[in-house]
């Protein structure tokens, strides 16, 4: 093809014609990129809409206000091979949104509340906390879960009847910036500039 080219004088229309074939290999890659990037990788992003348990006597009392009631959105980003990232957006009975970045390797989890922002939107305040393994024991288990409702519905519902009451079952002491990052194989990027509070289970919970 170098020969083809070289032997013949670049006219433009040539020029036109070489570019067109750059621009459609380009546009071909692209596209394998896209389809490989469907094929392995899955599990980007899956919403699960949380709907809390139902108010019998709220219902009794007003049945259109429960049917109108608004579900809370959570989002599940695989960020990487060792990370998961959760964004809540919460309704009531959840009182703000939230960000969560869970790593698998080295078993802790950042909590960003969206209500502890400054002016410009940026996290003042983060928590660190040990990652509770029984109940997630690998980003492999999230993942297959994750899958399985996928597979179902293009987005999950989720009713539960437990798990909605508010306790604060952990103590806060002040954590270095340096060493709450250092547990993190990724930078926790919304919680860059925050201060870091690392929450210790409680003996006893208290109801908020």
């Amino acid at each position: 093809m170098y020969t083809f080219f070289r032997e013949r004088e670049m006219t433009p229309r040539l020029l036109a014609s070489l570019c067109c074939i750059l621009l459609l290999l380009l546009l071909l890659l692209i596209l394998i990129g896209i389809i490989l990037n469907a094929l392995f990788n899955t599990y980007s992003v899956s919403e699960f809409l949380l709907y809390p348990p139902v108010c019998e006597e709220c219902r009794r009392k007003n049945p259109n206000l429960v049917s109108a009631a608004l579900p809370s959105s959570l989002f599940v980003h695989f960020y990487s091979g060792s990370q998961a990232h959760f964004e809540l957006r919460g309704n009531l009975p959840f009182k703000s949104n939230s960000f969560t970045a869970i790593d698998f390797q080295t078993g802790y989890i950042a909590i960003a509340d969206h209500a502890l922002t400054d002016s410009n939107g940026r996290h003042t305040t983060c928590f660190i906390m040990p990652l509770d393994r029984s109940a997630i024991p690998s980003i492999d288990a999230l993942k297959e879960a994750v899958g399985d409702s996928d597979y179902e519905v293009a987005y999950q519902n989720i009713q539960a009847h437990f798990g909605w009451q508010e306790f604060w079952q952990f103590d806060a002491e002040a954590i270095e910036p340096v060493a709450a990052n250092s547990k993190f194989t990724d930078k926790i990027v919304d919680c860059e500039g925050a201060k870091w509070y690392y929450l210790k289970q409680a003996v006893h919970s208290r109801g908020r």
